[in-house]
């Protein structure tokens, strides 16, 4: 979680550095003429989109170890050598929530929105929870996962806010690409989740832990 609040941080200042050092016309005429809000999405984009590639590259190895027959079988995974770390999927969900947190204190709720405040806080109880209890972790990777699509949608935001028309070929087909992406990993997932939440994930949590937690991550979900 430090790594991900503080690489959040990091990619911010990294952002801004280059692009004042290295473009300071695209700074003056694109980004300082913008809403206080919008300069602040737009450099939220820079660790949006880091963060975007560290959980895709991160959970795509696990992915496939970690298939589980029952949502409980994690209780030894989170200390299996999977992935490139050597620490598995928790560090990929503590770094997600460390981006979740830092997210919320760079935007604060003004900037980022009722909506976005509730989603980060309720992903980022359910996902702390979820390592404390060493469940969930085949859907916290899947979930983790889904941030594929982020990648180009902030590579579209990129485009627009240099100036690049949405009309072009080169926005056109990185939108292209973002709504198929988006598709792919959002919403084409989304039944499978859902059914396998109320045909097994629920009950078994219910059974196995407690009606009250299983109630809970039906709330988050």
């Amino acid at each position: 979680a430090a790594v991900g609040f503080g690489g959040f941080y990091l990619s911010v200042g990294a952002l801004q550095g280059l692009v004042r050092s290295v473009f300071p016309t695209f700074y003056e005429k694109r980004i300082m003429p913008l809403p206080d809000k919008e300069r602040y999405y737009y450099w939220a984009l820079g660790p949006s989109t880091v963060h975007a590639v560290v959980q895709v590259v991160g959970t795509a190895t696990l992915l496939p170890r970690l298939v589980p027959t029952s949502i409980l079988e994690c209780d030894v995974r989170t200390q299996v050598d999977y992935g490139t770390t050597g620490y598995g999927p928790t560090v990929y969900s503590g770094v997600f929530v460390g981006y979740l947190v830092a997210d919320v204190c760079f935007l604060g709720p003004s900037k980022l929105g009722t909506a976005y405040v509730w989603h980060h806080v309720s992903a980022s109880a359910a996902w702390t929870l979820a390592a404390a209890l060493n469940i969930f972790q085949f859907m916290s990777s899947i979930l983790q996962f889904a941030e594929f699509s982020t990648i180009f949608m902030n590579a579209r935001q990129f485009l627009l806010t240099a100036g690049y028309p949405s009309s072009s070929p080169v926005v056109l087909a990185t939108s292209l690409t973002f709504f198929a992406s988006f598709f792919l990993v959002r919403v084409a997932t989304l039944g499978p989740i859902l059914y396998k939440w109320v045909v097994v994930d629920f009950p078994t949590l219910a059974t196995h832990k407690s009606t009250t937690l299983a109630l809970l991550y039906s709330g988050f979900l």
